[in-house]
């Protein structure tokens, strides 16, 4: 009985803790983005 609150628990918390990753899964892909952006301006015509 009480392996199944916690694997409840155990989702809810996965779920959360996925939610957040993905938020800063975005958070990154900006900043990886704008990085970027600065490196091909910056570099001229290396790539």
């Amino acid at each position: 009985v009480s392996k199944h609150p916690s694997k409840a628990l155990t989702e809810v918390l996965g779920l959360l803790d996925s939610v957040s990753y993905g938020k800063n899964l975005t958070v990154m892909a900006k900043l990886v983005r704008k990085f970027i952006q600065l490196e091909s301006i910056g570099g001229g015509g290396r790539n």
